[in-house]
């Protein structure tokens, strides 16, 4: 089991990714852009031993509700049942993998948003490690210091990548790919991904997809708002490239894009 930097990236033999010279959209990116000195590395964690993943929570942002249709009145109701629903099932014992998109802040607004992080993280249980996202905007040592244990750019645990979003890997090996419903409706329409070799599980997609071969997608968008555990992650990558499971419970808005390719 091994954990990569973003400067020291290894992907399955086969895989065509240059996650090294990504574009970069976060404003004022800080660097380094992972723990230097975590204080328990995400090597720590197993499918032997087992954890929780979840992607994609952005605590405090109101404007997601609307943006994927989320169930909630207000950014409050939100982050509350958020927190509950991941207290229902992950113990005070238990590993917590977030991929990312974990609490929307811009990091000109790190006083503000530090302290609410702060909170939010001591009311869920579990021993949480970070991969971060596009919108993760702070320095890795403000994560640490908000309660998370690791922060890299992505891991790999027993074979499998976790990463925050799966637009690199898609980019960079389906033409014409784009980062949105039509792009993934593409990737969905001739199952393209089957291609790709490895096992990948991401975020960043919300509720448009649930498999989509290679990944598997573990925002709370697409799993009732609670965290996923590691077996059934497991599970679904073991059929993942089985005739009729490479693309699995697609959203509206992929449904809908398809219809006009």
């Amino acid at each position: 089991m091994q954990i990569f930097s973003v400067h020291t990236i290894s992907f399955p033999k086969g895989a065509v990714v240059d996650m090294a010279n990504k574009k970069d959209n976060r404003p004022n990116s800080p660097k380094p852009k992972h723990a230097v000195n975590p204080v328990c590395s995400v090597q720590t964690l197993s499918f032997e031993k087992g954890f929780f993943i979840a992607a994609d929570h952005q605590f405090g942002r109101q404007e997601i509700i609307g943006y994927f249709n989320r169930p909630f009145n207000s950014v409050t109701a939100m982050d509350a049942m958020m927190i509950q629903n991941h207290n229902n099932i992950v113990g005070k014992d238990d590993d917590v993998l977030f991929l990312g998109d974990f609490m929307w802040g811009r990091k000109t607004s790190l006083q503000t948003v530090l302290p609410r992080m702060q909170q939010v993280l001591s009311q869920m249980n579990g021993r949480k490690f970070l991969i971060r996202g596009n919108h993760d905007y702070f320095y890795p040592q403000d994560y640490l210091n908000a309660g998370f244990l690791d922060v890299q750019e992505l891991a790999v645990i027993d074979g499998v990548t976790f990463i925050h979003s799966p637009k690199q890997l898609f980019l960079q090996n389906i033409p014409n790919f784009t980062d949105m419903p039509a792009g993934y409706a593409l990737v969905a329409k001739g199952n393209l991904g089957s291609n790709i070799p490895g096992e990948y599980v991401c975020g960043h997609v919300h509720n448009m997809w649930k498999v989509l071969c290679p990944f598997v997608n573990v925002s709370v968008d697409i799993w009732n708002f609670a965290p996923v555990h590691s077996s059934d992650v497991r599970n679904l990558l073991s059929t993942i490239r089985q005739p009729g499971h490479g693309v699995q419970n697609l959203g509206k808005l992929v449904v809908d894009a398809m219809q006009n390719l």
